[in-house]
C-alpha cells in the first residue's frame, strides 16, 4: 500500500474544496475489502465547502488487481450513478485521475458510520441476532433498485457486460490464467453450462453484494459499498451471491446472507423491483456464486505471490479454495434446481 504524505494530501484537498487552510489529522489503512487498497482520512477544513473536522475515505487500485475489477475512476463513475438513484451509498467527492496522492488514479468518498452487517474478525463469526426482518427487507429494496437503473443512465461502454452464457466463458477465461489445474471448478464450470436456466434481461449488477458489504448503524442500513466489481449481467446473480452458502459466515440457516429469511429478502426486492425474478433459480445461481468464489480465492491466493506487502488475508483465502470447492460439491449433490 503506498505511503500517503500528509502535507501532499492536504494541499490537494485544500484546492478540491477551497478552504483557507487543511490539516491532516489522521491517516489509517483500512483492509478487508476484496482488492481496493482504502484510507480513513480526517481532515480538518477551516473554511470552504467543507469547515471543520471531516472523516472521508480515500480509495485507489492496488498493485495486483483482480482482473474483473473495473478500477478506481470507473468505481467513482459507477457511484455518482447509484448516489442519485435513491440507493444508500457513500457520496463520491473527488477524483485524483492524475495520481498525485498515491501515484495512482484515487478517488475521496464521504466515510459512512456503521459496521458491516454480519462482522467478521479474521474467521470470526458474530451471530447477527439483533438483525429485524425489516433490516433484510431493506436490502432486497436497495438490491431491486440497483437492477432498476435504466443501462443508459450507467455509461454500459464503462463496464463489463457478462450475460449468462459470456459468463461461463468468464469462468473459462479466468481459469485458464491459473497456472494449475483445477478439475473440481473445471467440472462444475461444465455443470453449470449443462443446466443453464432461463435468463433476465441484463441489469446494472453490483458484482459483490454480500453482507460485509453492506453497513448499519444498530439496525439501520447506512450505506452499500465496494463497488469495484460493477457489471452488466443477469440480476439473479448479484441475489445468489448474496445468498450463497460461502456468504453466509457461517449463519447457514439465515439464507439471506447470514442476516435473514429469504422470504423477507425476496418480499422487500418485489416491492421495488421492475423484472421478474424466478425465484425457483436460485439454487442455480447459488452454486454459480460459489464456482464464482472458488476462482477468485485461487487467484488472491496467487496475488500474495505477486504482492510486496504479503498481506495475510489474501493468504488465507487462497488457502480457503480448498473448501470453497468442496461446498460446491455439496451443493451440486443436493441441487434441486
Amino acid at each position: 500500500m503506498p505511503k500517503l504524505q500528509p502535507g501532499v494530501v492536504a494541499e490537494w484537498l485544500k484546492n478540491q474544496t477551497d478552504a483557507i487552510e487543511t490539516n491532516i489529522l489522521k491517516i489509517k489503512p483500512l483492509y478487508g475489502g476484496a482488492s481496493m487498497e482504502t484510507w480513513l482520512i480526517s481532515a480538518d477544513f477551516n473554511g470552504g465547502s467543507f469547515d471543520g473536522i471531516i472523516d472521508l475515505i480515500l480509495r485507489t487500485d492496488p498493485d495486483a488487481a483482480l482482473p474483473q475489477s473495473i478500477g478506481a475512476l470507473r468505481e467513482f463513475q459507477v457511484l455518482q450513478i447509484v448516489n442519485s438513484e435513491n440507493i444508500i451509498t457513500p457520496k463520491p467527492l473527488f477524483v485524483d485521475s492524475e495520481g498525485i496522492l498515491c501515484g495512482k488514479p484515487a478517488f475521496f468518498m464521504t466515510s459512512i458510520s456503521g459496521n458491516p452487517a454480519v462482522q467478521t474478525d479474521n474467521i470470526l463469526f458474530k451471530d447477527p441476532k439483533s438483525i429485524p426482518t425489516s433490516f433484510t427487507k431493506t436490502i432486497g429494496r436497495q438490491l431491486a433498485r440497483i437492477h432498476n437503473i435504466d443501462p443508459a443512465k450507467t455509461l454500459i461502454n464503462l463496464l463489463h457486460s457478462r450475460g449468462q452464457q459470456p459468463r461461463i466463458e468468464y469462468f473459462w477465461e479466468q481459469l485458464d490464467q491459473i497456472p494449475f489445474s483445477l478439475p473440481t471448478i473445471e467440472w462444475a464450470i461444465r455443470w453449470l453450462n449443462m443446466n443453464l436456466s432461463e435468463t433476465n434481461a441484463p441489469t446494472l449488477c453490483h458484482g459483490d453484494f454480500r453482507s460485509s458489504n453492506i453497513m448499519r448503524d444498530n439496525q439501520t442500513l447506512t450505506g452499500i459499498i465496494d463497488w469495484e466489481f460493477a457489471h452488466y449481467g443477469n440480476p439473479l446473480e448479484d441475489l445468489g451471491w448474496f445468498c450463497a452458502r460461502c456468504w453466509r459466515y457461517g449463519n447457514d440457516t439465515k439464507r439471506a446472507g447470514g442476516v435473514g429469511e429469504l422470504k423477507d429478502l425476496m418480499a422487500g426486492y418485489e416491492e421495488e423491483a421492475h423484472n421478474t425474478i424466478d425465484w425457483s433459480l436460485l439454487p442455480y445461481w447459488e452454486v454459480n456464486a460459489t464456482v464464482h468464489w472458488s476462482i477468485i480465492a485461487h487467484q488472491q491466493g496467487l496475488r500474495y505471490c505477486n504482492d510486496s506487502k504479503k498481506s495475510l488475508e489474501l493468504v488465507l483465502t487462497g488457502e480457503k479454495a480448498a473448501e470453497i470447492e468442496y461446498d460446491l460439491l455439496e451443493q451440486i449433490r443436493n441441487f434441486k434446481g
